[in-house]
């Protein structure tokens, strides 16, 4: 009954496997003593010495039962049953490993086996997908260059542009041209509020525009409503080195639109005041035109 009680966990455990295995050794061993039994090995001498007895076997009709080839079998089969204590532990013994060894390969399908902790399965090799490099933080203006213009522009009095060109080696151009952009609303501020702007506004100088972290935007307003914009890293630049820059920005503006052959209103495309232009920019602080 201990026997049958174990068989029977056993099954309920693993289910197909363990009935498998307990089938395979019963036909092993029904196979072997067929074999035996067919070659005239004394059966019952065998199971004497290993204990094991029945009262079949006392009735000592092996030889008429291996008469023929169905008595073989059949003798084969009464054996095999006389060995069913040892076939159990057999059976014990051989279920586990053979029904982890199934689990690994994917052969049980659906099983409770394959949720054993008999081998860490590897996770799978997730790929992230690539994500952007994250954009550098503009540079912090150099010891050397100090008193640098990056970025200088004029204005029409209907904010339409007349003249816009930056001065550096960084592909921050469209940056700079919306800091002018932005400077355009605090001027326009100034002119409409001239009470919140004080004493700035009956100067042309305006002063300080739209400060940010690594520039600051100074500007420059004409009688006839032109604005002349300064973008530069120099933030600890004086008023009156800006001041100076910009009577020298205004009158090569007058001699430029004092040509006969500009267009008034039209962008200024005259290469000279470019170059003048430049120059001013470079006497101001070492810059590099971009």
């Amino acid at each position: 009954m201990a026997f049958t009680g174990r068989l029977r966990e056993l099954m309920k455990k693993y289910g197909k496997v363990a009935l498998g295995v307990h089938l395979s050794v019963s036909f092993a061993s029904i196979t072997g003593f067929y074999v035996a039994i067919k070659n005239n090995v004394d059966v019952e001498s065998v199971f004497e010495r290993v204990g094991l007895s029945s009262g079949q076997r006392r009735r000592n009709r092996t030889a008429e039962l291996a008469a023929s080839s169905g008595g073989a079998l059949a003798l084969a089969i009464l054996c095999n049953k006389a060995l069913f204590p040892v076939r159990v532990p057999i059976t014990i013994a051989l279920t586990p490993p053979i029904a982890r060894f199934l689990a690994r390969r994917n052969l049980l399908k659906n099983h409770r086996l394959l949720r054993l902790p008999d081998r860490p399965r590897s996770r799978p090799n997730l790929r992230l997908p690539s994500l952007p490099p994250p954009a550098r933080p503009p540079a912090p203006p150099q010891a050397g260059a100090e008193k640098m213009i990056v970025c200088v522009a004029v204005v029409g009095h209907q904010n339409n542009p007349l003249y816009l060109q930056s001065f550096t080696e960084a592909d921050d151009a469209l940056k700079l041209h919306h800091i002018v952009h932005c400077s355009l609303d605090v001027v326009d501020e100034r002119v409409n509020n001239p009470k919140k702007s004080g004493p700035t506004l009956n100067e042309t100088f305006l002063g300080m525009l739209y400060p940010t972290e690594n520039y600051k935007v100074y500007g420059y307003l004409t009688n006839t409503k032109v604005k002349f914009l300064m973008v530069t890293t120099d933030l600890d630049v004086k008023d009156a080195d800006v001041r100076s820059f910009f009577r020298r920005f205004h009158a090569a503006y007058v001699d430029a639109v004092s040509n006969p052959f500009h267009v008034p209103g039209k962008k200024i495309t005259s290469k000279a005041f470019a170059e003048r232009v430049s120059g001013i920019v470079k006497s101001f602080g070492p810059v590099t035109t971009g």
